[in-house]
């Protein structure tokens, strides 16, 4: 069993109520469009590129976590720096705040582990 899913299943929460609050948070609305618009005129006119230096909050990614990702961590797969972020801000607003130490232990990013090695060396150890 891994981490993610023993601490889910010691606080109670399941699958399907991930599920439900990444769809409900995750989707835009309507002042997500108007931070995107604000920063597209920003960048018409020359001012800085991102978020932050235009001192615009980012909006939401709009895409939720689905079944497969919540699947994968339950089993123990690696898994992107985004995801684990959407799956943390999941269980932080169910059940109180946890770290990702909690929820993952010391992980790698699936990259990282899946990189294939330069041509006549051996493949690196995955990380631990």
């Amino acid at each position: 069993m891994s981490r993610f899913a023993e601490t889910i299943q010691a606080k109670s929460i399941s699958p399907e109520q991930i599920l439900r609050w990444s769809v409900r948070n995750e989707q835009h609305r309507a002042e997500d469009r108007a931070m995107r618009l604000r920063r597209e005129e920003l960048r018409r006119a020359g001012k800085p590129n991102g978020y932050a230096e235009a001192g615009i909050a980012k909006p939401r990614s709009g895409r939720p976590l689905s079944r497969w990702l919540v699947e994968a961590a339950l089993a123990g797969r690696p898994l992107t720096p985004r995801v684990r972020t959407k799956l943390r801000r999941a269980i932080t607003a169910l059940a109180g705040e946890v770290s990702f130490e909690q929820l993952f232990g010391d992980v790698g990013t699936r990259r990282a582990q899946e990189a294939p090695a330069p041509h006549g060396e051996a493949a690196p150890a995955p990380l631990e």
